[in-house]
């Protein structure tokens, strides 16, 4: 938790983020890796990130919420945005199970996402809002409805 005297900035809190140049720039993610095969990603989320309730923003973060985007119940508008990940399409279209989404958080500061093929703009979508984390916590509390109102004002306080 930020303490008292901590510079605190608000980020949108995409993994990645575009910058002026249009480049490809660290945002909650601060590193990323890929297989040489280019099919599997694995992120190291900023461990100095907190939700505005005080928690920690983790990978399990990452993993709940991109599997609830894919939840054919939530009727997400953006869920195609994801179905690039193994298992995606399958779960989001009703033919397949959560269980095979390939996202996983490793640790609490770990995410790895299994592409099913190679994808060169992959970073990019993780800029994108649906890739956006969601605090569980929060979205237990509150009705669906509510929650797109909440989530276009929650923040990620990152204490430097």
């Amino acid at each position: 938790m930020p303490k008292r005297g901590d510079i605190i900035t608000f980020e949108a809190p995409s993994l990645t983020r575009v910058d002026k140049d249009g480049k490809i720039v660290e945002a909650m993610a601060t590193s990323w890796k890929t297989s040489e095969d280019k099919k599997t990603w694995t992120f190291t989320i900023n461990d100095k990130a907190y939700w505005s309730n005080g928690d920690k923003v983790t990978a399990q973060d990452y993993e709940y919420a991109w599997k609830r985007v894919l939840n054919p119940e939530t009727g997400a508008e953006y869920a195609y945005q994801m179905y690039y990940i193994e298992g995606a399409e399958a779960y989001n279209t009703g033919k397949g199970s959560v269980d095979d989404v390939a996202v996983k958080a490793l640790d609490d500061y770990t995410l790895e996402v299994k592409l099913h093929s190679p994808t060169s703009y992959f970073l990019e979508l993780t800029a994108f809002p649906c890739y956006f984390p969601v605090n569980k916590k929060i979205v237990k509390k509150i009705k669906d409805g509510q929650l797109k109102l909440i989530l276009m004002y929650l923040m990620v306080h990152l204490s430097l």
